[in-house]
Order: structure tokens, then sequence, then C-alpha cells
């Protein structure tokens, strides 16, 4: 699948640039998923980080990958939002999308879900 054309103009930069101020503001999230957690925010980190030219931002979104990871590991499960601390195995609030998000940062070339590649 081919990627989106990229866009540039001052609006969008200064837009987007305020959203990675937002979104740095938010953390730690309180939960790991792709949807509406920090796996999301580490999607949103690399596009951002594309679009800006900033490597900064795509290396902070693989610690937070990492830290959500060794959180894991730590603790024997991750922070889902479905309510129970369970395994889930759903994508956008489970464990897929804990899969996919990891397997983007070593196939970048995979499309990103959250933007409708």
């Amino acid at each position: 699948m081919a990627r989106l054309p990229k866009m540039s103009s001052p609006a969008l930069n200064a837009d987007v640039q305020g959203a990675v101020e937002g979104t740095q503001a938010a953390w730690p999230s309180s939960f790991d998923t792709l949807c509406c957690g920090t796996l999301g925010s580490v999607e949103f980190l690399c596009e951002a980080g594309d679009l800006l030219g900033r490597n900064d931002l795509q290396e902070l979104a693989k610690r937070e990958l990492a830290s959500v990871l060794q959180n894991a590991a730590d603790k024997g499960d991750y922070r889902w939002n479905s309510g129970e601390r369970r395994f889930n195995l759903g994508f956008f609030r489970g464990m897929a999308g804990v899969g996919y998000t990891a397997l983007r940062q070593v196939a970048p070339s995979l499309p990103n879900v959250l933007i409708f590649e």
C-alpha cells in the first residue's frame, strides 16, 4: 500500500507540534492500548517525527514502546482499558495492537492503521 503524500505548511506543522506537546504532557497514560493509550502515542510520535523531520520524536517513541514492553514483562500483563486485568487478544485495545506497534518499529513501511493508510 502506498503511503499518503507528505503535506507541509506552517499551520500544519504548528498543529502537529502542538499535538506533540499535548501528547507529552499527558504522559504517562493510564493504558497501553493502541486506540487510546501509550501505543497510540507511540504511533503518533513516529508520524509526527517523520512529518516534522525530527528523529528525536521517533527515538522517544521507541523508548516509550520499550517502556511499555518492559513494564508488561515486569508486571505480567499490559494495562488494558477493558475494565479488568486479563489477557486481551483485540487489535485496538489488546495484544494484537501491541504486536503490530512493535512490528511497525522494525518494518515502518507497514501501514499506520490509526490514519487509515
